[in-house]
Protein backbone atom coordinates (compact mmCIF):
# COMPACT_ATOMS: atom_id res chain seq x y z
CA UNK A 1 0.00 0.00 0.00
CA UNK A 2 1.42 3.44 -1.08
CA UNK A 3 1.96 4.96 2.34
CA UNK A 4 2.87 9.40 2.70
CA UNK A 5 3.77 11.26 6.00
CA UNK A 6 3.35 15.64 6.39
CA UNK A 7 6.44 15.54 8.79
CA UNK A 8 7.45 18.34 11.14
CA UNK A 9 10.19 20.43 9.63
CA UNK A 10 13.09 21.11 12.17
CA UNK A 11 12.21 24.24 14.09
CA UNK A 12 13.68 27.35 11.81
CA UNK A 13 11.26 29.35 13.37
CA UNK A 14 10.75 28.26 17.03
CA UNK A 15 7.59 30.72 17.47
CA UNK A 16 6.00 28.17 14.12
CA UNK A 17 3.87 25.50 14.22
CA UNK A 18 5.38 22.66 13.48
CA UNK A 19 2.59 19.70 11.56
CA UNK A 20 3.15 16.26 10.91
CA UNK A 21 0.39 14.15 9.17
CA UNK A 22 0.15 10.25 9.07
CA UNK A 23 -1.69 8.86 6.37
CA UNK A 24 -0.15 5.21 6.99
CA UNK A 25 -4.23 4.38 8.23
CA UNK A 26 -5.39 6.14 4.72
CA UNK A 27 -6.83 2.92 3.41
CA UNK A 28 -9.31 3.60 6.47
CA UNK A 29 -9.72 7.21 5.44
CA UNK A 30 -7.37 8.09 9.04
CA UNK A 31 -5.02 10.53 9.43
CA UNK A 32 -3.21 10.82 11.90
CA UNK A 33 -2.59 14.01 13.05
CA UNK A 34 0.68 15.81 15.25
CA UNK A 35 0.64 19.20 15.88
CA UNK A 36 3.87 21.10 18.05
CA UNK A 37 3.23 24.19 19.48
CA UNK A 38 5.58 26.41 20.53
CA UNK A 39 5.75 28.19 24.22
CA UNK A 40 2.52 30.09 25.03
CA UNK A 41 0.83 32.26 27.50
CA UNK A 42 0.23 31.30 31.19
CA UNK A 43 -2.66 29.62 32.35
CA UNK A 44 -2.82 27.13 28.84
CA UNK A 45 -4.02 27.33 25.66
CA UNK A 46 -7.66 27.03 24.20
CA UNK A 47 -7.67 25.38 20.77
CA UNK A 48 -10.22 25.07 18.09
CA UNK A 49 -11.01 23.90 14.91
CA UNK A 50 -13.23 25.56 12.28
CA UNK A 51 -16.49 25.55 12.25
CA UNK A 52 -16.56 26.31 8.42
CA UNK A 53 -14.24 27.21 5.40
CA UNK A 54 -14.21 30.69 3.23
CA UNK A 55 -16.94 30.12 0.34
CA UNK A 56 -18.81 27.97 1.47
CA UNK A 57 -21.56 29.35 4.01
CA UNK A 58 -22.66 26.85 6.11
CA UNK A 59 -21.66 25.66 9.48
CA UNK A 60 -20.01 21.72 8.36
CA UNK A 61 -19.03 20.77 12.03
CA UNK A 62 -15.70 19.43 11.19
CA UNK A 63 -14.37 18.85 14.59
CA UNK A 64 -17.07 15.75 14.11
CA UNK A 65 -14.65 14.09 12.39
CA UNK A 66 -11.83 14.40 15.27
CA UNK A 67 -11.41 11.42 17.93
CA UNK A 68 -8.69 10.95 20.44
CA UNK A 69 -7.35 14.44 21.28
CA UNK A 70 -4.36 14.43 24.00
CA UNK A 71 -1.30 17.04 24.50
CA UNK A 72 2.20 15.76 26.12
CA UNK A 73 5.19 17.34 27.03
CA UNK A 74 8.82 15.87 27.30
CA UNK A 75 6.99 12.43 27.04
CA UNK A 76 4.50 13.04 30.00
CA UNK A 77 0.54 13.62 29.44
CA UNK A 78 -0.59 17.20 29.53
CA UNK A 79 -4.16 17.81 30.94
CA UNK A 80 -6.16 18.22 28.07
CA UNK A 81 -10.47 18.87 28.43
CA UNK A 82 -12.71 19.69 25.56
CA UNK A 83 -14.68 22.50 26.20
CA UNK A 84 -16.98 23.39 23.45
CA UNK A 85 -18.15 21.00 20.08
CA UNK A 86 -14.78 22.17 18.55
CA UNK A 87 -12.39 23.30 20.89
CA UNK A 88 -10.14 21.82 23.71
CA UNK A 89 -7.96 23.46 26.57
CA UNK A 90 -4.37 21.99 27.11
CA UNK A 91 -3.37 22.94 30.80
CA UNK A 92 0.59 24.38 29.72
CA UNK A 93 2.30 27.16 29.00
CA UNK A 94 5.50 25.51 27.23
CA UNK A 95 5.82 23.76 24.37
CA UNK A 96 3.83 20.72 23.89
CA UNK A 97 2.23 18.34 21.46
CA UNK A 98 -0.91 17.63 20.23
CA UNK A 99 -2.00 14.36 18.37
CA UNK A 100 -5.40 13.25 17.01
CA UNK A 101 -7.24 11.28 14.42
CA UNK A 102 -9.49 12.97 11.41
CA UNK A 103 -11.72 10.70 9.35
CA UNK A 104 -11.61 11.91 6.25
CA UNK A 105 -13.96 10.68 3.67
CA UNK A 106 -15.54 13.73 2.38
CA UNK A 107 -14.41 14.26 -1.29
CA UNK A 108 -15.64 17.77 -1.43
CA UNK A 109 -13.67 20.83 -2.08
CA UNK A 110 -14.73 21.92 1.66
CA UNK A 111 -13.30 18.65 3.11
CA UNK A 112 -10.80 16.40 3.36
CA UNK A 113 -10.19 12.96 1.76
CA UNK A 114 -7.60 10.37 1.50
CA UNK A 115 -6.96 6.82 0.57
CA UNK A 116 -4.45 4.69 -0.32
CA UNK A 117 -4.13 6.61 -3.91
CA UNK A 118 -4.32 10.51 -3.01
CA UNK A 119 -5.53 12.88 -0.75
CA UNK A 120 -6.89 15.87 -0.93
CA UNK A 121 -6.46 18.19 1.99
CA UNK A 122 -8.53 21.39 3.11
CA UNK A 123 -6.96 22.82 6.14
CA UNK A 124 -10.47 24.32 7.87
CA UNK A 125 -11.18 20.51 8.44
CA UNK A 126 -7.43 19.20 9.20
CA UNK A 127 -5.69 21.48 11.59
CA UNK A 128 -6.83 22.95 15.03
CA UNK A 129 -5.80 26.56 15.76
CA UNK A 130 -4.20 28.45 18.88
CA UNK A 131 -7.26 30.94 19.65
CA UNK A 132 -5.99 34.01 19.46
CA UNK A 133 -2.33 33.14 18.59
CA UNK A 134 -1.01 34.53 15.01
CA UNK A 135 0.38 31.03 14.54
CA UNK A 136 2.72 30.39 11.27
CA UNK A 137 3.16 26.61 10.22
CA UNK A 138 6.03 24.59 9.09
CA UNK A 139 5.15 22.04 6.75
CA UNK A 140 7.05 18.72 5.22
CA UNK A 141 5.44 16.06 3.01
CA UNK A 142 7.44 12.98 2.41
CA UNK A 143 6.07 11.04 -0.56
CA UNK A 144 6.10 7.71 -1.76
CA UNK A 145 8.01 7.30 -5.27
CA UNK A 146 5.99 8.62 -8.42
CA UNK A 147 3.68 11.05 -5.59
CA UNK A 148 3.85 14.27 -6.08
CA UNK A 149 2.52 17.77 -4.11
CA UNK A 150 0.23 20.47 -5.38
CA UNK A 151 -0.34 23.33 -3.83
CA UNK A 152 0.20 27.55 -3.56
CA UNK A 153 1.80 27.77 -0.81
CA UNK A 154 5.31 28.41 -0.66
CA UNK A 155 7.73 25.68 -1.63
CA UNK A 156 11.18 25.15 0.55
CA UNK A 157 12.98 22.33 -1.50
CA UNK A 158 11.83 19.91 -4.02
CA UNK A 159 12.87 16.29 -4.46
CA UNK A 160 11.64 13.40 -2.57
CA UNK A 161 11.55 15.92 0.47
CA UNK A 162 8.77 18.54 -0.25
CA UNK A 163 8.62 21.32 2.56
CA UNK A 164 6.21 24.31 2.90
CA UNK A 165 5.43 27.32 4.53
CA UNK A 166 2.41 29.11 5.98
CA UNK A 167 2.42 32.42 7.12
CA UNK A 168 -0.77 32.36 8.78
CA UNK A 169 -3.93 30.79 9.69
CA UNK A 170 -5.66 32.64 7.12
CA UNK A 171 -2.82 31.34 4.70
CA UNK A 172 -3.29 27.78 5.05
CA UNK A 173 -6.54 27.47 5.28
CA UNK A 174 -6.71 28.92 1.99
CA UNK A 175 -4.03 26.79 0.11
CA UNK A 176 -5.87 23.27 -0.47
CA UNK A 177 -3.51 20.88 -1.11
CA UNK A 178 -3.24 17.82 -3.46
CA UNK A 179 -1.33 15.15 -2.85
CA UNK A 180 -0.95 11.75 -5.55
CA UNK A 181 -0.07 10.81 -9.03
CA UNK A 182 -1.21 14.07 -11.80
CA UNK A 183 -0.64 15.21 -14.80
CA UNK A 184 0.82 18.93 -15.12
CA UNK A 185 0.32 21.68 -17.28
CA UNK A 186 2.13 24.91 -17.01
CA UNK A 187 0.55 27.73 -18.71
CA UNK A 188 2.49 30.34 -19.10
CA UNK A 189 0.83 34.05 -19.33
CA UNK A 190 2.87 37.69 -19.13
CA UNK A 191 5.65 35.74 -16.98
CA UNK A 192 3.50 34.38 -14.54
CA UNK A 193 3.53 30.36 -14.44
CA UNK A 194 -0.26 28.87 -14.28
CA UNK A 195 -0.82 25.45 -13.37
CA UNK A 196 -3.43 23.08 -14.45
CA UNK A 197 -3.15 20.14 -12.07
CA UNK A 198 -5.36 16.92 -13.20
CA UNK A 199 -6.00 13.72 -10.59
CA UNK A 200 -8.13 11.18 -11.36
CA UNK A 201 -9.49 11.69 -14.41
CA UNK A 202 -10.90 9.24 -16.98
CA UNK A 203 -8.21 8.31 -20.62
CA UNK A 204 -10.44 10.84 -22.00
CA UNK A 205 -9.41 13.69 -19.89
CA UNK A 206 -6.96 15.91 -22.54
CA UNK A 207 -5.21 17.92 -20.74
CA UNK A 208 -3.55 19.74 -22.88
CA UNK A 209 -6.33 20.83 -24.54
CA UNK A 210 -7.49 21.99 -21.42
CA UNK A 211 -4.89 23.44 -20.67
CA UNK A 212 -4.42 24.79 -23.87
CA UNK A 213 -8.82 26.68 -23.45
CA UNK A 214 -7.44 27.95 -20.07
CA UNK A 215 -4.53 29.94 -21.45
CA UNK A 216 -7.38 31.61 -23.83
CA UNK A 217 -9.56 32.19 -20.69
CA UNK A 218 -6.72 33.40 -18.70
CA UNK A 219 -5.64 35.92 -20.92
CA UNK A 220 -9.11 37.46 -21.38
CA UNK A 221 -9.51 37.41 -17.78
CA UNK A 222 -6.76 38.91 -16.65
CA UNK A 223 -7.29 41.54 -19.57
CA UNK A 224 -10.62 42.40 -17.87
CA UNK A 225 -9.42 43.23 -14.71
CA UNK A 226 -5.98 44.88 -16.32
CA UNK A 227 -3.63 43.07 -13.67
CA UNK A 228 -3.13 39.24 -12.55
CA UNK A 229 -2.98 39.76 -8.49
CA UNK A 230 -0.60 36.65 -7.56
CA UNK A 231 2.88 35.86 -8.20
CA UNK A 232 1.62 31.92 -9.20
CA UNK A 233 -1.71 30.33 -9.82
CA UNK A 234 -2.61 26.80 -9.42
CA UNK A 235 -6.41 25.01 -10.86
CA UNK A 236 -6.03 21.91 -8.43
CA UNK A 237 -8.70 19.46 -10.60
CA UNK A 238 -10.04 16.17 -9.42
CA UNK A 239 -12.19 14.00 -11.29
CA UNK A 240 -14.77 12.98 -9.11
CA UNK A 241 -16.91 14.96 -6.71
CA UNK A 242 -18.89 17.92 -7.70
CA UNK A 243 -18.10 22.18 -7.44
CA UNK A 244 -15.50 24.41 -7.08
CA UNK A 245 -14.28 26.76 -4.69
CA UNK A 246 -12.04 29.60 -4.75
CA UNK A 247 -8.62 30.48 -2.81
CA UNK A 248 -6.04 33.56 -2.99
CA UNK A 249 -3.85 32.22 -5.56
CA UNK A 250 -5.49 28.67 -6.36
CA UNK A 251 -8.79 27.00 -6.83
CA UNK A 252 -9.64 23.48 -6.06
CA UNK A 253 -12.43 22.03 -8.64
CA UNK A 254 -13.95 18.72 -8.91
CA UNK A 255 -16.10 17.00 -11.58
CA UNK A 256 -16.91 13.99 -13.35
CA UNK A 257 -14.01 12.08 -14.29
CA UNK A 258 -15.64 11.93 -17.71
CA UNK A 259 -15.81 15.84 -17.96
CA UNK A 260 -14.52 15.40 -21.68
CA UNK A 261 -16.76 12.31 -22.34
CA UNK A 262 -18.94 15.14 -24.20
CA UNK A 263 -18.59 18.75 -25.81
CA UNK A 264 -21.67 19.65 -23.35
CA UNK A 265 -19.82 17.93 -20.10
CA UNK A 266 -16.40 19.94 -21.31
CA UNK A 267 -18.52 23.53 -21.55
CA UNK A 268 -19.78 22.59 -17.86
CA UNK A 269 -16.38 21.87 -16.80
CA UNK A 270 -14.93 25.26 -18.67
CA UNK A 271 -17.64 27.50 -17.28
CA UNK A 272 -16.69 25.98 -13.50
CA UNK A 273 -13.20 26.69 -14.52
CA UNK A 274 -14.29 30.38 -15.58
CA UNK A 275 -16.45 30.83 -12.42
CA UNK A 276 -13.74 30.08 -9.61
CA UNK A 277 -11.00 31.74 -11.67
CA UNK A 278 -13.17 35.22 -11.85
CA UNK A 279 -13.19 34.81 -7.92
CA UNK A 280 -9.21 35.43 -7.83
CA UNK A 281 -10.46 39.20 -8.20
CA UNK A 282 -14.11 39.25 -6.73
CA UNK A 283 -14.51 37.77 -3.54
CA UNK A 284 -10.89 37.01 -2.57
CA UNK A 285 -9.41 40.61 -3.16
CA UNK A 286 -12.92 42.72 -3.97
CA UNK A 287 -14.94 41.50 -1.07
CA UNK A 288 -18.12 42.65 0.85
CA UNK A 289 -16.83 44.36 4.17
CA UNK A 290 -18.03 41.37 6.22
CA UNK A 291 -15.92 38.61 4.51
CA UNK A 292 -12.72 39.34 6.42
CA UNK A 293 -11.33 39.24 8.72
CA UNK A 294 -12.62 35.61 9.36
CA UNK A 295 -14.04 34.24 12.52
CA UNK A 296 -13.97 30.69 11.80
CA UNK A 297 -16.18 29.38 14.70
CA UNK A 298 -19.05 31.79 13.54
CA UNK A 299 -21.75 33.02 10.99
CA UNK A 300 -20.37 35.47 9.01
CA UNK A 301 -23.64 37.45 7.56
CA UNK A 302 -24.08 39.50 4.31
CA UNK A 303 -26.34 41.27 1.87
CA UNK A 304 -23.70 41.32 -0.84
CA UNK A 305 -23.57 36.95 -2.13
CA UNK A 306 -25.30 38.23 -4.69
CA UNK A 307 -22.15 40.46 -6.35
CA UNK A 308 -19.91 37.69 -4.73
CA UNK A 309 -21.20 35.21 -6.29
CA UNK A 310 -24.16 36.44 -8.59
CA UNK A 311 -22.35 38.55 -10.69
CA UNK A 312 -19.62 36.05 -10.57
CA UNK A 313 -21.73 33.54 -12.37
CA UNK A 314 -22.72 36.42 -14.93
CA UNK A 315 -19.91 36.81 -15.89
CA UNK A 316 -18.03 33.50 -16.17
CA UNK A 317 -20.07 32.34 -18.71
CA UNK A 318 -19.52 35.56 -20.88
CA UNK A 319 -16.20 35.96 -20.27
CA UNK A 320 -15.92 32.03 -21.46
CA UNK A 321 -17.67 33.72 -25.14
CA UNK A 322 -15.30 36.66 -25.30
CA UNK A 323 -12.42 34.02 -25.33
CA UNK A 324 -14.20 32.22 -27.99
CA UNK A 325 -14.96 29.63 -25.42
CA UNK A 326 -18.69 29.23 -25.76
CA UNK A 327 -20.42 29.71 -29.18
CA UNK A 328 -23.33 31.98 -29.35
CA UNK A 329 -26.09 30.02 -29.62
CA UNK A 330 -24.88 28.31 -26.36
CA UNK A 331 -23.78 31.29 -24.41
CA UNK A 332 -28.06 32.54 -24.60
CA UNK A 333 -29.24 28.69 -24.23
CA UNK A 334 -27.13 29.10 -20.63
CA UNK A 335 -28.32 32.19 -19.92
CA UNK A 336 -32.08 31.40 -21.38
CA UNK A 337 -31.66 28.67 -18.76
CA UNK A 338 -31.20 31.22 -15.49
CA UNK A 339 -33.96 33.21 -16.46
CA UNK A 340 -36.26 29.96 -16.98
CA UNK A 341 -34.98 28.92 -13.55
CA UNK A 342 -35.37 31.71 -11.70
CA UNK A 343 -39.19 32.54 -13.41
CA UNK A 344 -40.35 28.84 -12.63
CA UNK A 345 -39.64 29.51 -8.67
CA UNK A 346 -42.34 30.95 -6.94
CA UNK A 347 -39.89 31.87 -4.27
CA UNK A 348 -38.70 34.55 -6.08
CA UNK A 349 -41.95 36.51 -4.81
CA UNK A 350 -41.47 35.55 -1.09
CA UNK A 351 -37.87 36.06 -0.60
CA UNK A 352 -35.51 39.01 -1.73
CA UNK A 353 -32.13 38.65 -3.11
CA UNK A 354 -30.02 40.45 -0.53
CA UNK A 355 -32.30 38.48 2.14
CA UNK A 356 -31.05 35.33 0.29
CA UNK A 357 -27.79 36.28 0.08
CA UNK A 358 -27.59 37.13 4.25
CA UNK A 359 -30.09 33.63 4.77
CA UNK A 360 -27.46 31.79 3.12
CA UNK A 361 -26.27 29.72 6.22
CA UNK A 362 -29.48 28.23 6.63
CA UNK A 363 -31.09 28.13 3.22
CA UNK A 364 -28.59 27.62 0.44
CA UNK A 365 -27.31 25.07 1.41
CA UNK A 366 -29.73 23.04 3.21
CA UNK A 367 -32.60 23.09 0.98
CA UNK A 368 -35.86 21.25 1.64
CA UNK A 369 -38.71 20.49 -0.59
CA UNK A 370 -40.28 23.81 0.31
CA UNK A 371 -36.69 25.83 -0.31
CA UNK A 372 -38.81 26.68 -4.33
CA UNK A 373 -41.86 28.34 -2.52
CA UNK A 374 -39.75 30.15 -0.54
CA UNK A 375 -36.73 31.58 -1.89
CA UNK A 376 -34.06 31.96 -4.46
CA UNK A 377 -30.38 31.33 -5.39
CA UNK A 378 -28.27 34.08 -5.07
CA UNK A 379 -25.87 33.05 -7.80
CA UNK A 380 -28.93 32.11 -10.34
CA UNK A 381 -31.31 35.43 -9.67
CA UNK A 382 -27.75 37.44 -9.02
CA UNK A 383 -26.62 36.26 -12.93
CA UNK A 384 -29.89 37.37 -13.75
CA UNK A 385 -29.79 40.80 -12.67
CA UNK A 386 -25.92 40.85 -13.39
CA UNK A 387 -27.35 40.40 -16.95
CA UNK A 388 -29.95 43.49 -16.45
CA UNK A 389 -28.04 45.53 -14.22
CA UNK A 390 -25.20 45.70 -17.27
CA UNK A 391 -27.81 46.18 -19.53
CA UNK A 392 -28.86 49.14 -17.66
CA UNK A 393 -25.38 50.37 -17.45
CA UNK A 394 -25.15 49.79 -21.79
CA UNK A 395 -27.54 51.98 -22.38
CA UNK A 396 -26.32 54.63 -20.08
CA UNK A 397 -22.81 54.39 -21.87
CA UNK A 398 -21.15 52.70 -19.39
CA UNK A 399 -20.81 48.93 -18.43
CA UNK A 400 -20.60 46.72 -15.61
CA UNK A 401 -16.95 45.54 -16.81
CA UNK A 402 -16.36 49.01 -16.17
CA UNK A 403 -17.97 49.22 -12.44
CA UNK A 404 -16.25 46.10 -11.15
CA UNK A 405 -12.74 47.41 -12.10
CA UNK A 406 -13.91 50.66 -10.48
CA UNK A 407 -14.84 48.92 -7.25
CA UNK A 408 -11.58 46.63 -7.79
CA UNK A 409 -9.47 49.57 -7.57
CA UNK A 410 -11.17 50.97 -4.52
CA UNK A 411 -11.99 48.34 -2.54
CA UNK A 412 -9.71 45.34 -3.31
CA UNK A 413 -7.26 46.11 -0.34
CA UNK A 414 -7.71 45.19 3.87
CA UNK A 415 -11.40 46.51 4.27
CA UNK A 416 -13.89 45.55 1.48
CA UNK A 417 -16.77 47.52 0.37
CA UNK A 418 -19.77 48.17 1.96
CA UNK A 419 -23.22 47.42 0.44
CA UNK A 420 -24.02 51.61 -0.40
CA UNK A 421 -20.34 51.95 -1.61
CA UNK A 422 -21.33 49.26 -4.18
CA UNK A 423 -24.23 51.30 -4.93
CA UNK A 424 -22.10 54.22 -4.98
CA UNK A 425 -19.74 52.73 -8.09
CA UNK A 426 -22.81 51.58 -10.00
CA UNK A 427 -24.09 55.01 -10.12
CA UNK A 428 -20.90 57.15 -11.07
CA UNK A 429 -20.37 54.58 -13.73
CA UNK A 430 -23.69 55.00 -15.09
CA UNK A 431 -23.30 58.97 -14.29
CA UNK A 432 -26.76 58.62 -12.88
CA UNK A 433 -28.56 57.39 -9.45
CA UNK A 434 -29.01 53.92 -9.97
CA UNK A 435 -30.59 53.02 -6.47
CA UNK A 436 -33.62 53.29 -7.14
CA UNK A 437 -33.10 50.53 -9.90
CA UNK A 438 -30.98 47.91 -7.59
CA UNK A 439 -33.36 48.82 -4.72
CA UNK A 440 -36.26 47.46 -6.97
CA UNK A 441 -33.88 44.63 -7.98
CA UNK A 442 -32.00 43.32 -4.67
CA UNK A 443 -34.56 44.33 -1.73
CA UNK A 444 -37.77 43.79 -3.62
CA UNK A 445 -39.75 40.82 -4.98
CA UNK A 446 -41.87 41.83 -7.56
CA UNK A 447 -40.89 40.89 -11.30
CA UNK A 448 -37.93 41.55 -12.61
CA UNK A 449 -38.02 44.07 -16.28
CA UNK A 450 -36.71 42.75 -18.99
CA UNK A 451 -37.86 44.75 -21.65
CA UNK A 452 -35.23 47.49 -21.77
CA UNK A 453 -32.43 44.86 -21.64
CA UNK A 454 -33.79 42.92 -24.47
CA UNK A 455 -34.71 46.06 -26.48
CA UNK A 456 -30.99 47.37 -26.21
CA UNK A 457 -29.65 43.77 -27.73
CA UNK A 458 -32.37 42.92 -30.09
CA UNK A 459 -33.34 39.88 -28.13
CA UNK A 460 -36.63 38.70 -27.74
CA UNK A 461 -38.65 35.54 -25.58
CA UNK A 462 -39.57 32.52 -28.20
CA UNK A 463 -42.92 32.52 -28.53
CA UNK A 464 -44.74 29.61 -26.12
CA UNK A 465 -47.21 29.52 -28.20
CA UNK A 466 -45.09 28.06 -30.88
CA UNK A 467 -45.16 25.04 -29.25
CA UNK A 468 -48.46 23.01 -27.92
CA UNK A 469 -48.53 24.02 -24.31
CA UNK A 470 -48.20 20.15 -22.06
CA UNK A 471 -50.56 19.80 -19.42
CA UNK A 472 -48.75 20.52 -16.70
CA UNK A 473 -49.40 19.40 -12.80
CA UNK A 474 -47.35 21.64 -10.43
CA UNK A 475 -45.13 19.47 -9.34
CA UNK A 476 -41.30 16.80 -9.52
CA UNK A 477 -41.74 13.34 -7.82
CA UNK A 478 -39.04 10.59 -7.27
CA UNK A 479 -40.53 7.57 -8.94
CA UNK A 480 -44.44 8.20 -7.96
CA UNK A 481 -43.93 10.09 -4.64
CA UNK A 482 -44.30 13.96 -4.55
CA UNK A 483 -40.54 15.31 -3.56
CA UNK A 484 -41.79 19.45 -4.14
CA UNK A 485 -45.09 20.66 -4.83
CA UNK A 486 -44.96 24.26 -6.74
CA UNK A 487 -46.77 27.05 -4.77
CA UNK A 488 -50.08 28.15 -6.77
CA UNK A 489 -49.52 25.22 -9.12
CA UNK A 490 -52.41 22.78 -9.65
CA UNK A 491 -51.47 20.15 -7.22
CA UNK A 492 -50.73 22.68 -4.45
CA UNK A 493 -54.38 24.04 -5.18
CA UNK A 494 -56.41 20.68 -5.29
CA UNK A 495 -54.72 19.55 -1.96
CA UNK A 496 -51.80 17.40 -3.02
CA UNK A 497 -48.68 17.71 -0.67
CA UNK A 498 -44.95 16.32 -0.41
CA UNK A 499 -45.10 12.83 0.48
CA UNK A 500 -47.88 11.61 -1.28
CA UNK A 501 -47.84 8.59 -3.41
CA UNK A 502 -49.44 9.38 -6.96
CA UNK A 503 -51.03 5.26 -7.66
CA UNK A 504 -53.47 6.79 -10.18
CA UNK A 505 -54.81 8.81 -12.82
CA UNK A 506 -58.09 8.75 -13.81
CA UNK A 507 -58.65 5.25 -12.54
CA UNK A 508 -55.57 3.42 -13.93
CA UNK A 509 -52.32 2.70 -12.24
CA UNK A 510 -49.80 5.18 -12.89
CA UNK A 511 -45.94 4.19 -13.06
CA UNK A 512 -45.67 6.91 -15.64
CA UNK A 513 -46.64 10.24 -14.19
CA UNK A 514 -45.69 12.10 -17.37
CA UNK A 515 -47.04 9.56 -19.87
CA UNK A 516 -50.42 9.82 -18.34
CA UNK A 517 -50.62 13.17 -18.06
CA UNK A 518 -49.20 13.37 -21.92
CA UNK A 519 -52.50 12.36 -23.14
CA UNK A 520 -54.42 15.39 -21.15
CA UNK A 521 -54.16 19.28 -22.16
CA UNK A 522 -54.26 22.16 -20.44
CA UNK A 523 -57.77 22.64 -18.56
CA UNK A 524 -58.72 19.10 -18.15
CA UNK A 525 -59.95 17.71 -14.63
CA UNK A 526 -58.50 14.51 -13.90
CA UNK A 527 -59.02 12.00 -10.72
CA UNK A 528 -55.69 11.37 -8.69
CA UNK A 529 -55.15 8.24 -6.38
CA UNK A 530 -52.71 9.07 -3.64
CA UNK A 531 -51.59 7.67 -0.87
CA UNK A 532 -50.84 9.28 2.03
CA UNK A 533 -49.39 7.87 5.09
CA UNK A 534 -50.89 4.78 4.34
CA UNK A 535 -54.29 6.23 3.61
CA UNK A 536 -55.56 6.44 0.35
CA UNK A 537 -57.60 9.54 -1.29
CA UNK A 538 -58.78 11.08 -4.25
CA UNK A 539 -58.25 14.68 -5.52
CA UNK A 540 -59.91 16.15 -8.72
CA UNK A 541 -57.19 18.29 -10.26
CA UNK A 542 -57.56 20.97 -13.14
CA UNK A 543 -54.11 20.74 -14.63
CA UNK A 544 -52.56 23.83 -15.68
CA UNK A 545 -50.81 24.88 -19.10
CA UNK A 546 -46.72 24.02 -18.28
CA UNK A 547 -44.94 27.51 -17.20
CA UNK A 548 -43.33 29.32 -20.98
CA UNK A 549 -39.67 28.39 -21.34
CA UNK A 550 -38.03 31.85 -21.43
CA UNK A 551 -35.99 31.05 -24.19
CA UNK A 552 -33.85 34.08 -25.97
CA UNK A 553 -33.43 34.12 -29.61
CA UNK A 554 -32.07 37.07 -31.40
CA UNK A 555 -35.05 39.58 -33.80
CA UNK A 556 -35.03 38.90 -37.09
CA UNK A 557 -34.05 42.41 -37.90
CA UNK A 558 -31.56 44.27 -35.90
CA UNK A 559 -31.11 47.89 -35.77
CA UNK A 560 -27.68 49.12 -36.09
CA UNK A 561 -27.87 50.43 -32.41
CA UNK A 562 -28.72 46.94 -31.11
CA UNK A 563 -25.95 45.26 -33.44
CA UNK A 564 -23.11 47.55 -31.78
CA UNK A 565 -24.20 46.83 -28.48
CA UNK A 566 -24.64 43.44 -28.91
CA UNK A 567 -21.32 43.13 -30.59
CA UNK A 568 -19.78 45.72 -27.17
CA UNK A 569 -21.07 42.85 -25.02
CA UNK A 570 -20.70 39.66 -26.06
CA UNK A 571 -16.78 41.12 -27.44
CA UNK A 572 -16.37 43.13 -24.77
CA UNK A 573 -15.38 46.18 -26.28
Amino acid sequence: MLLFSLLALAAADPSAVQAHLDFSDAAHHVVHVRLTFPEGAEGGRELYMPSWTPGSYKIRDFARHVEGVAASADGEPVPTSKVAKNRWHVEYAGPFTLSYDVYARELGVQTSFVDDRMAVLNGASLFLFEHGAPSSFELELQTPEGWAVHTALERQTSGDVHRFLASTVDELIDSPILVGQADVQVIAHDGIDHELVSMAFAPSWDAERAAADLAKLIQVQTAFWGQAPYANYSFLCVGGGGGGLEHLDSTLMMSSAHAMADEESYEGWLGLASHEFFHTWNVKRLRPVELGPFDYETEVYTDSLWVAEGLTSYFGPLLLRRADLLDEASYLEGLSRSIDRLQRRPGRHVRSLEASSFDAWVKHYQRDENTKNTSVSYYGKGSVVGFLLDAELRRRGASLDRAMVLAYERYSGETGFTPDQFRDVLSEVADEDMRPWLDTALAGTEELDYAPALALYGLQFADPEDEEPSAWLGVEHSAQTLSVVVRGGPAWDAGLAVGDEVLAIDGYRSRDMAGALAKHKAGDTVTVLISRRGRLEEREVTLGSAVPQFALEWVEKPTRAQKRARAAWLGGE
